[in-house]
């Protein structure tokens, strides 16, 4: 099976994680088939808890595709874990999108506000 966003991104989404799976957890099963260069694990703005997947960059697509093919749909902690290759622009749109989230609810700032500020950052401002 060849992944739809395969576009030689060293990438991976991993959806259907265990809510107690921790970075080094990822690192240590992950880091198997290459360096990795950052892992992000998403969290919920209120309960600040895992949203269950999470992003691992390898140095090389190489890396990222033996692990894809290795681990798509086998079991970790428990869970069937399922693995996909990340848009390019994954960090920034996941970035903007909190930021966002944050002026929101922390700055009360109003829907417009938001509209503008998300639209200056897209257009690189």
């Amino acid at each position: 099976m060849i992944p739809y966003q395969s576009k030689y991104t060293s990438t991976l989404c991993v959806r259907n994680l265990a809510q107690n799976v921790t970075r080094e957890d990822l690192e240590n099963e992950f880091g198997r088939f290459g360096s990795i260069v950052d892992i992000m694990i998403p969290v919920d703005f209120h309960t600040r808890k895992p949203k269950g997947y999470c992003f691992i960059e390898f140095e090389d697509f190489y890396q990222a595709e033996d692990a894809f093919y290795s681990l798509h749909l086998s079991t970790f902690f428990g869970e069937k874990i399922e693995i996909d290759y990340a848009k390019s622009d994954w960090k920034r749109e996941i970035q903007i999108r909190e930021q966002l989230q944050f002026l929101k609810e922390s700055c009360n700032i109003n829907e417009q506000k938001i509209k503008c500020i998300h639209a200056l950052n897209m257009s690189g401002i």
